[in-house]
């Protein structure tokens, strides 16, 4: 396969989205204030996680990445911020 076949291939691909309930468990995601990574995070509230932790370089941030999530969602207490800098 050339690299314009590999391309086309990759455009239709569905990637599988969870959908099972993280009730009682932890999730972290890193990035999670801005993006991809911030309507993951709110995803995972929504799938009743217990503590989803925004792994974020800023907090300031990151904070107001977990109040959108608490509003969006209604649950509180849920979204925990924490520093993480991985350079």
């Amino acid at each position: 396969m050339d690299f314009a076949g590999f391309f086309r291939s990759q455009l239709c691909v569905k990637l599988p989205v969870p959908t099972k309930k993280y009730t009682g468990q932890t999730v972290i995601v890193t990035g999670s204030n801005v993006g991809i990574g911030l309507e993951t995070a709110r995803y995972f509230v929504s799938l009743d996680a217990s503590k989803v932790i925004l792994a974020v370089r800023n907090t300031t941030k990151g904070e107001q990445a977990a109040k959108s999530i608490t509003q969006s969602t209604g649950r509180t207490g849920v979204a925990e911020v924490w520093y993480l800098d991985l350079t």
